[in-house]
């Protein structure tokens, strides 16, 4: 889905992998035991990414907003 790009996870038996998506090549961010986890790290990264300079309450609105996002995806 294009809220988590260039990201993927995927699902393991006994948790979730973090994969940055570079064209062919994968890469592993990080594995994580709680899907909570991955989400709140993956946002940060995404937000993170971003090359505009935004005050704390500007960067906690768009962590929200994304937050909602992902989570609307998952229910779906």
């Amino acid at each position: 889905d294009d809220i988590l790009l260039p990201y993927a996870i995927y699902v393991e038996d006994y948790g979730y992998t973090l994969v940055s998506l570079n064209g062919d090549k994968e890469t592993s961010e990080g594995y994580y035991t709680g899907l909570d986890n991955l989400l709140s790290n993956l946002i940060r990264k995404k937000l993170i990414k971003s090359p505009k300079t935004v005050t704390l309450k500007e960067y906690m609105k768009e962590y929200i907003a994304m937050g909602t996002q992902i989570s609307n995806l998952l229910k779906a």
